[in-house]
């Protein structure tokens, strides 16, 4: 094995320590920013910006009706359903007739030829 000078050694060891150290110094201060507290004035602003982003996450869709106006909704509805039904049945009662008829036609015709 070769003769290694110890002074040389403990100097390149020094030297190590020393990049190594700075490294960590480096690193330590990007955590200590990237973690540090903030101003107030800064805190208040992430603070209300937080209960802004909650309350648009909780937010029910939709709308929203007193009772009256719920009242006056299904009173709507309900009317447009009774038209809706009352119009149907017209519907049904003109179709059967048209075929009672076409059918009556049809056996007349039968019947006379």
């Amino acid at each position: 094995m070769p003769k290694i000078d110890s002074g040389d050694l403990i100097t390149a060891l020094h030297k190590e320590r020393d990049e190594i150290d700075a490294a960590i110094r480096a690193l330590t201060r990007t955590i200590q920013r990237d973690y540090a507290p903030c101003s107030p004035t800064a805190k208040k602003v992430r603070k209300a910006a937080s209960k802004v982003a909650s309350k648009a996450a909780t937010k029910k869709k939709g709308r929203k009706y007193t009772k009256a106006g719920k009242k006056a909704m299904s009173l709507k509805l309900k009317a447009s359903w009774v038209k809706r039904k009352a119009e149907g049945r017209q519907k049904q009662n003109g179709r059967s007739k048209k075929r009672k008829d076409e059918g009556g036609e049809a056996a007349a015709m039968a019947a006379k030829a």
